[in-house]
């Protein structure tokens, strides 16, 4: 348990930093990622009730019931990344376009300056899970690193 959602970001970019290396794979971007993250921490502060998240939230993992006029959620799959954090670091809500119904229901966050920079700093860390993953797998490796170095140039915004 982190006393701050600062720290358990700080902890899990930390520890992806410190698996590219395991894997030889360059910092460089990395590095300068994270120490955007330690200059610009009082962002995550905004976080004071963290949220239960699903972790794995993208709609294969999504169970609904078209039965009656109005489809259902009825059920949620493959939750073993749960966690509790920010909203806005669910995977899915930075890569897909989520309807306005489902935000409807759930709840859309505020858009400030913290939590702009908060969804640049998840993108990131989930740019490096993906360099990470596709070194695992032996797939071939998608434009990542330019990818990281675009969201990194964002955050000096912030």
């Amino acid at each position: 348990m982190f006393p701050h959602w600062r720290d358990a970001i700080w902890m899990i970019a930390k520890g992806m930093r410190n698996n590219l290396a395991l894997f030889h794979l360059d910092q460089t971007v990395a590095d300068v990622y994270l120490e955007l993250l330690a200059a610009k921490s009082h962002w995550f502060d905004e976080i004071e009730t963290p949220r239960l998240l699903h972790g794995d939230l993208w709609p294969k993992n999504v169970l609904i019931d078209r039965s009656n006029a109005r489809p259902q959620i009825v059920g949620l799959l493959d939750a073993e990344r749960g966690f509790w954090g920010d909203p806005m670091a669910e995977w899915v809500f930075l890569f897909y376009e989520i309807p306005d119904l489902f935000w409807k229901e759930y709840g859309r966050s505020t858009i400030t300056p913290g939590a702009t920079f908060r969804k640049l700093a998840y993108r990131g860390m989930y740019t490096i899970q993906s360099l990470l993953e596709a070194t695992r797998f032996g797939w071939e490796e998608p434009p990542i690193t330019h990818k990281l170095i675009e969201i990194t140039r964002e955050m000096l915004n912030y």
